[in-house]
């Protein structure tokens, strides 16, 4: 099924490196919430992994996050965090006299996050720990600002499937789904488009490293 074009986080891309010899450790962690309204249901799986980087300066911790950050597979650049949201769907097609609709329909949303993780060195200073914490704050409402956006993205559409108009038989009906499909997912990006524009790509809200 599609997908939507995945978020661009706020730093300027940087040409991918060399692969590390090491790369850096990633913890993950998930969990499922399920609503329904209406006719649709909406099981939505949000993913959070989180890369380790280190780095005693600010300086050093901008390099760590720019060569071991995400990489976006759109233009194979790293960046210091990403939201990738997927979408499927299910229904079951009953036709009656009228035609073929698409009954309930079901769908499947997982949002998966990826952020930095500092692991501090000891005696770090407390200025730049500071730092640090409102940055990922800061980093963390910008992605998850995504992340909704991905949500509304999915009510969307299985609203539009809902919708649509019964069709002679479920290939029929497959094929108008999915033209559906494509007019929601147009309409999605424009509304993440946006939403980088009016955050400037999270510096509204504060996502701005290394610190001034």
């Amino acid at each position: 099924m599609p997908t939507a074009v995945p978020s661009l986080p706020p730093p300027s891309p940087t040409p991918s490196p060399l692969p590390t010899a090491t790369p850096p450790a990633r913890t993950t962690t998930a969990f499922t919430l399920q609503e329904t309204r209406g006719a649709v249901t909406l099981v939505t799986t949000i993913r959070t992994t989180r890369y380790e980087i280190g780095g005693a300066t600010a300086a050093e911790m901008d390099t760590a996050m720019r060569t071991q950050g995400p990489v976006d597979p759109l233009g194979g650049y790293h960046w210091f965090a990403l939201t990738e949201p997927l979408f499927d769907w299910r229904y079951t097609c009953p036709c009656g006299e009228g035609g073929c609709v698409t009954g309930p329909v079901t769908i499947y949303l997982t949002v998966s996050y990826t952020f930095p993780r500092w692991v501090a060195p000891a005696g770090a200073d407390p200025t730049l720990t500071a730092q640090w914490a409102a940055f990922e704050s800061a980093l963390t409402e910008h992605e998850r600002g995504h992340g909704a956006l991905a949500v509304e993205c999915a009510w969307a559409l299985g609203e539009a499937f809902v919708a649509l108009p019964p069709s002679d038989t479920c290939y029929a009906l497959d094929a108008a789904v999915l033209s559906a499909s494509e007019g929601v997912f147009a309409a999605c990006r424009e509304s993440q488009r946006r939403y980088e524009d009016e955050t400037d790509h999270g510096r509204t809200q504060g996502v701005i490293w290394p610190p001034g």
